[in-house]
């Protein structure tokens, strides 16, 4: 409920940008990456769909920032983007 309390101010843009780094941001967390950088989470995003290329690296960059500065931090729970997607097919 904290999460969508702070982001319900936002422009659907940017609250996309945020959820999108922050699952990114897990993903890696899960894959054994305990601490990404941001330009580490902004490749993983990259990496997802083309059209992810389309929000310009600095975006992508201020949204794991508003993540760090508002410490909701992922901690590497739950399933991975990758294992959800496989459990679909």
């Amino acid at each position: 409920q904290r999460t969508i309390d702070l982001l319900k101010d936002e422009t659907p843009q940017k609250a996309e940008i945020i959820d999108t780094a922050f699952v990114a941001w897990n993903d890696l967390i899960l894959s054994g990456n305990p601490e990404p950088t941001n330009q580490q989470i902004v490749d993983e995003v990259l990496g997802w769909h083309p059209d992810k290329s389309k929000i310009s690296n600095a975006d992508w960059v201020a949204g794991i920032r508003w993540i760090r500065d508002k410490n909701i931090c992922p901690t590497g729970t739950g399933v991975s983007t990758r294992e959800r997607q496989l459990s679909l097919l």
